[in-house]
């Protein structure tokens, strides 16, 4: 791989965004948002998702590592620069991203990791610019054919895509034409750090056209705040729930009324006892979470929000969660608990044979399968458990993260 290639990438991108714009903005109603999403991809995305909007604003986004446990996928950006602080007019210097540190640094996870994740389709890359931005060694593993991932122009498609569905949806025609027309006025006299303001206009019309153009022309928002929306917007194609902790998003969603409350999902899942620690495989800790108990995980998280003191104080959050400890602890002492641990421990540790007799019978299960078929037997007693004790099915799945957690972290 070399540069070169990437400027093919770059040029292909392009032409194939022209080729699917035209047809898309003639086609796209609301109740094709499904379709017009695989259209713009060219493969599907899990049920339970969340997208990480890209915002140069410090603070921009929840750890990836606090997210697997809660979603199936997460369509995560990858930036092909970092800005570091220097004694220089300007102040800020942007510098591409060529080390694997400063890829660290800017994304909060390993590239290596990223690539296991993106691998097994957990973590959706998408790429914040054109490819012959980024340097081509950083990228290379990303990019790898069978990886899932979302391009410069796929997204710009996506972020179009969202804002006519909210013009068919909540933008009367008049409306709209003159935001248009104000924000074509406006453009050029806002601060926006743009080689071509002009390629602005749309989403700065969007924001007018929902409400914010006082703000904007008070030097309250920047350019930084119309690109936030217009990502937002995506979301009507995505159908993910938007993941984002920065002050921008906060300032855009609250000038039009749909500010979201803000979880600390780092805190909970440290209270729960099913954190990512470092010497975890990334891969190992990914496995844990399968589409079950990731539901139970965002179960518990709702549940735990519905004390309305519990989003106000974080010590009213930490006694819930500590008493949801308690019922993991009480279904862990049951029977049930015992034979999960008892049948995964013969699973995994050589005492398969047991399983095997009662099963291969019938049918030859390889030594992964019989793990995970052993496990769901015991599990189903879990469940069964919890239902007896009057217990939320979402608490036997909590414990069982922790048992599968306990077997994957490195002793001492």
């Amino acid at each position: 791989m070399s540069g070169h290639y990437l400027k093919d990438l770059a040029k292909e991108d392009k032409e194939l965004f022209g080729e699917l714009a035209s047809s898309l903005e003639k086609d796209l109603t609301p109740e094709s948002a499904g379709e017009i999403l695989r259209k713009c991809l060219g493969f599907g995305l899990k049920e339970s998702r969340c997208f990480i909007p890209s915002i140069a604003c410090g603070q921009t986004w929840i750890p990836l590592t606090a997210l697997i446990p809660i979603y199936d996928t997460i369509i995560a950006p990858v930036s092909p620069t970092y800005s570091l602080m220097k004694a220089s007019p300007k102040g800020i210097v942007t510098k591409k991203i060529r080390k694997a540190s400063e890829f660290e640094k800017v994304h909060g996870l390993t590239l290596s990791n990223m690539v296991k994740l993106a691998e097994k389709s957990r973590v959706i890359p998408y790429f914040t610019a054109p490819y012959d931005n980024y340097d081509e060694n950083t990228i290379k593993s990303l990019i790898e054919p069978g990886i899932a991932r979302i391009s410069y122009g796929s997204m710009m498609l996506l972020r179009n895509a969202g804002r006519i569905i909210v013009i068919g949806e909540r933008i009367s025609p008049q409306n709209w034409g003159e935001s248009l027309k104000l924000a074509n006025a406006d453009v050029t006299k806002l601060d926006f750090q743009s080689a071509n303001p002009k390629s602005c206009v749309t989403c700065l019309a969007m924001c007018y056209a929902l409400g914010s153009r006082k703000h904007f022309l008070e030097s309250k928002f920047s350019q930084f705040h119309a690109c936030f929306l217009s990502y937002a917007l995506s979301n009507h194609v995505l159908d993910s729930l938007l993941q984002v902790k920065c002050p921008i998003a906060s300032e855009v969603l609250s000038s039009i009324g749909n500010l979201p409350e803000e979880i600390p999902i780092e805190y909970i899942l440290k209270g729960l006892r099913v954190e990512y620690s470092e010497g975890l495989a990334i891969e190992e800790y990914a496995e844990v979470f399968d589409g079950k108990t990731s539901k139970a995980l965002r179960r518990i998280i709702w549940n735990l929000y519905k004390d309305p003191l519990s989003k106000k104080y974080s010590e009213r959050l930490s006694a819930k969660i500590h008493d949801l400890n308690q019922q993991v602890e009480e279904l862990a002492e049951s029977k049930a608990a015992k034979i999960f641990e008892t049948i995964s421990d013969m699973a995994i540790y050589g005492g398969e044979k047991f399983i095997e007799s009662q099963t291969q019978r019938y049918i030859k299960i390889p030594k992964k399968g019989l793990i995970r078929l052993g496990e769901w037997l015991a599990s189903k007693g879990v469940d069964v458990t919890t239902k007896v004790h009057g217990k939320d099915w979402s608490v036997a799945q909590l414990h069982r993260a922790r048992c599968k957690l306990k077997k994957c972290r490195p002793s001492g």
